[in-house]
C-alpha cells in the first residue's frame, strides 16, 4: 500500500525580486501582514481629489521601500494602518429651513389701462391765459432802480402776473384746457333744539327692535341668488352712533351664506369674461373691514369646484381644484385672522373627496375657530351633490376648529 505525500502549499515570501529586462526595476510583488491579508500601498493615506494622482508621492514611496527592504511584520501591523486611518468626518447638522412666505392672493379684478396722454399740455397753476384785448386791463406799475456807479452787470426783472392788480371789469378768457374748481360753498348748520325729540332720544330697547326690523331677517343672506338684499344700509349712514349701534345687529343676528358663483362676467376695457368664483366673497369681506368682518356670528360656506367652461384657462382638473384657488385661500385667511364666529357651517362638493394630502387648504381652514361646526348641505337630496370629504378629516376640521372654552357661553 503506497501513501501519497501531498505537497504543502507554497507561502509568498516578502522577498525583493530582482530586476528583469521586461518589468525593470522596482519592488512590485505583493506585501501580506501577519494575519495573510495582502496590504495596499495606499493603505491609510487620502489623496486630495480621487481624480488625481501624485506622480511624486509614489516615487517617494517606492523609493523608501527599495532602501529599507521589504515591510516586516511590526512595520506593518494592523494597529499601524488604524492609526494612519483618518477618523470618519463628522457631518454637520443641517440648518432647518425657514418656512417659505405664502403666496400672493390673485387680484380681485384686472386693473382699468392708463389714461393715454393728452395732446395739449396742462396750463400750469396760477397761470393767466389772457387774450390780446385784455392786456390793457391791467392797473399801471411805476418801478424804480437806484443803480449804484459803476454797476456794469446785467439787471433782471421778473413779474409774477398773478400778484399784479387788475381793473375790476377784468375777466379771464375761458379756454378748454383751463378747468377752475368751483369755490366751495360754508354750510352754516342751524342752531339745534334741545327740547326736539327724535330717534336717539328713544331708549336703547327701542332702538334695537327698530334695527331688528330693519336689518334682520329670518332666512339666511344667499350671496348667489340675493332676493332678500332689498334693506338698504342707507340708515346707518345717519349718525355715527346710529352706525355703531346698528351694525352689530345687521352682522350679528343675521347668517350669510357663501358658495361658489359659476357666472361669468368681465370689466368693461377687458376682452375675455371670467368666472366669478369666490371673488363676491373676498371683495364683501374686504368692503365692510375687519371691525364688521369681527361681528359676523354665522357664515355658511360650500366649497365647490370650477367648471371647465367658465375657466377656460386652467387645462387640468386638478387646477379646476377649489383648494387651489387663489381668492379661496386669502377669504378663508381673513376669517381666520378677524372673526369672532359664533356657529360656522360646511359643505363640501368637487369631484374629489377632501383628504388629509390637501395640507395647505386644511391649514387655512382650521385656523378659524367657532364655538359650533356644523356640516350641513343646502340641499335635501344629496344625490345631485353628494359630501365630498373623508370621514376621518371630517373628526379632525370639527376637533381643530371648535373652541375648547366657549366663547358665547351666556348667548341664546
Amino acid at each position: 500500500m503506497t501513501t501519497s505525500i501531498l505537497p504543502m502549499p507554497q507561502i509568498r515570501s516578502n522577498l525583493k525580486r530582482a530586476a528583469s529586462e521586461e518589468l525593470g526595476e522596482g519592488d512590485w510583488a505583493t506585501k501580506y501582514s501577519r494575519h495573510g491579508r495582502p496590504i495596499r500601498k495606499s493603505a491609510g493615506k487620502k489623496s486630495p481629489d480621487p481624480a488625481y494622482v501624485n506622480v511624486q508621492v509614489i516615487e517617494e514611496e517606492l523609493s523608501d521601500f527599495e532602501d529599507g527592504g521589504p515591510l516586516s511584520e511590526e512595520d506593518t501591523s494592523e494597529d499601524e494602518l488604524e492609526e494612519r486611518t483618518p477618523p470618519p468626518s463628522r457631518k454637520r447638522p443641517a440648518k432647518k429651513q425657514k418656512r417659505a412666505p405664502s403666496p400672493t392672493p390673485p387680484p380681485l379684478s384686472p386693473p382699468p389701462p392708463e389714461d393715454l396722454p393728452s395732446p395739449r399740455s396742462s396750463p400750469q397753476p396760477g397761470h393767466l391765459i389772457l387774450g390780446p384785448a385784455q392786456r390793457a386791463d391791467f392797473e399801471p406799475i411805476n418801478l424804480t432802480f437806484n443803480i449804484p456807479v459803476g454797476f456794469s452787470g446785467p439787471l433782471h426783472l421778473q413779474l409774477d402776473l398773478s400778484n399784479v392788480p387788475l381793473r375790476q371789469n377784468f375777466a379771464p378768457v375761458k379756454t378748454d384746457e383751463l378747468h377752475v374748481a368751483p369755490t366751495p360753498i360754508k354750510v352754516v348748520s342751524l342752531a339745534t333744539d334741545e327740547n326736539a325729540k327724535g330717534f336717539l332720544s328713544f331708549p336703547p330697547e327701542l332702538r334695537n327692535k327698530v334695527y331688528r326690523f330693519l336689518f334682520k331677517d329670518e332666512k339666511k343672506f344667499d350671496f348667489s341668488q340675493p332676493d332678500n338684499f332689498k334693506c338698504t344700509s342707507a340708515f346707518l349712514r345717519s349718525c355715527r352712533q346710529v352706525y355703531e349701534e346698528g351694525r352689530t345687529i345687521l352682522y350679528g343676528e343675521n347668517q350669510f351664506y357663501f358658495e361658489r358663483n359659476k357666472d361669468m362676467r368681465r370689466p368693461f376695457w377687458a376682452g375675455e369674461r371670467k368666472e366669478i368664483g369666490y371673488k363676491d366673497l373676498r371683495l364683501f369681506l374686504r368692503l365692510i373691514g375687519p371691525t364688521n368682518t369681527s361681528y359676523i356670528r354665522q357664515i355658511w360656506i360650500c366649497f365647490d369646484d370650477a367648471m371647465p367652461s367658465a375657466t377656460p384657462h386652467l387645462k387640468r382638473a386638478e387646477e379646476r381644484r377649489y383648494v387651489y384657488d387663489g381668492h379661496l385661500i386669502e377669504c378663508l385667511h381673513v376669517l381666520a385672522r378677524d372673526s369672532r364666529l359664533k356657529k360656522i357651517t360646511l359643505a363640501f362638493w368637487g369631484r374629489k373627496h377632501l383628504a388629509k394630502t390637501d395640507m395647505r387648504f386644511l391649514e387655512k381652514l382650521c385656523n378659524i375657530k367657532a364655538d359650533e361646526v356644523e356640516f350641513k348641505s343646502p340641499f335635501q337630496n344629496p344625490y345631485w351633490h353628494p359630501e365630498r370629504i373623508f370621514p376621518e378629516v371630517k373628526t379632525n376640521i370639527k376637533k381643530e376648529m371648535t373652541r375648547k372654552v366657549k366663547m358665547y357661553n351666556n348667548e341664546k
